[in-house]
């Protein structure tokens, strides 16, 4: 598995590259088919949203994806243009939310290990923080203490709106 930026100029019949279709599409059918409980986001990701909001911020914003074989399977994103996005509570966050979206056939686990791994070694060389936060039901709580990151329990009324308990946990990288 290779994790890499975004290839801006491999575009599509639509004007869009090629790796942010990719995410559209296993975040969407995920949407429809399997959605993972403690992501937030319920509306899917749209042509015009990558065009209008992901574009013009790629050099503002930090993305990697995870790869094999030719097939994205992840994506990491550290938010420091909040407007960025089609989530409509993109506005409660802060700049330097990263967040994470996985493919669900694959494992979410191991998959975001590695790029929260590569996206703390360019904030350390870019010398920029970013802040991680999940659900109690997610597992990022132990996907950062396997990295060796104590987090902080809170509440969040968007992940208890969600079906959720509310409880989040969440820590300042690098």
């Amino acid at each position: 598995m290779e994790i890499r930026k975004t290839i801006i100029k491999n575009l599509t019949k639509e004007g869009i590259p090629q790796d942010s279709k990719d995410v559209m599409d296993y975040f969407n059918k995920s949407l429809k088919e399997n959605p993972i409980p403690w992501i937030p986001r319920k509306n899917p990701i749209t042509i015009e949203e990558i065009k209008n909001l992901w574009m013009p911020s790629m050099e503002r914003n930090i993305t990697f994806l995870a790869e094999d074989l030719g097939k994205i399977m992840g994506s990491l994103t550290i938010f420091y243009d909040l407007k960025s996005t089609g989530y409509k509570h993109k506005l409660k966050r802060k700049p330097g939310a990263l967040n994470l979206t996985i493919d669900p056939n694959y494992n979410y686990f191991e998959i975001s290990l590695m790029l929260i791994k590569r996206a703390i070694k360019e904030l350390k060389k870019m010398g920029k923080t970013a802040y991680v936060k999940g659900a109690k039901e997610s597992p990022v709580k132990e996907i950062m203490e396997t990295l060796g990151y104590k987090l902080r329990k809170s509440t969040s009324k968007v992940h208890k709106n969600n079906n959720l308990s509310g409880d989040v946990y969440g820590c300042i990288i690098p």
